[in-house]
């Protein structure tokens, strides 16, 4: 049904949760997390827990995007992904501990150590992008503050510290340029 008319998918999907026992709330949420410009939290849990649902589930049976192909739209999911993170920021630390995710899947999903890590530097890779296209701030200054011991576990921070960065360190001028150069070939020298 949902193939043939793609606008029912919240809310059969919600008749679904509800005769398969789930509470009012996880079913309201399986409802709401296909319409995001009215979404409440209940819908941003279950959309989250959806989205990252599949990212799992494709990467570990090998279907990864390309520079030239994502015919499952992960990519869309994700960008939805960190919408929903950041809705959710006043309320809740958010974190995406992919290795937890995955444990608590039981024996549900098989991924590697290697699939695990490509989850995770999608997640992050597409993270960056997504700040390079809203922030004002210099490459670096979000290369820095992506580089923390696992981003993902506290994604509220990165923005955080990507706006303390741009506040307080610029782009060098000529002179502070020559500077550094000069002083680096003296210390290498």
């Amino acid at each position: 049904m949902v193939f043939e008319m793609p606008e029912l998918q919240g809310a059969i999907g919600k008749e679904y949760a509800a005769k398969n026992g789930f509470s009012e709330i996880i079913s309201n949420g399986v409802k709401g997390h296909y319409n995001p410009s009215n979404i409440d939290t209940a819908g941003m849990i279950v959309g989250i827990a959806d989205r990252i649902d599949n990212l799992i589930c494709l990467f570990s049976i090998g279907k990864i995007p390309t520079s030239s192909a994502d015919p499952f739209a992960l990519r869309v999911q994700t960008n939805w992904l960190f919408n929903i993170i950041e809705k959710l920021e006043d309320q809740y630390k958010t974190t995406l501990n992919i290795n937890s995710i995955i444990d608590s899947h039981g024996k549900g999903i098989k991924a590697n150590d290697q699939t695990i890590q490509k989850v995770k530097d999608f997640l992050i890779e597409r993270l960056k992008l997504r700040y390079e296209s809203i922030y004002t701030a210099l490459p670096d200054h979000i290369d820095a503050a992506l580089a923390t011991k696992d981003p993902l576990n506290n994604i509220q921070a990165i923005a955080k510290n990507i706006n303390f960065l741009s506040k307080h360190f610029t782009k060098p001028n000529e002179k502070e340029k020559e500077f550094a150069l000069s002083l680096r070939n003296v210390l290498l020298s």
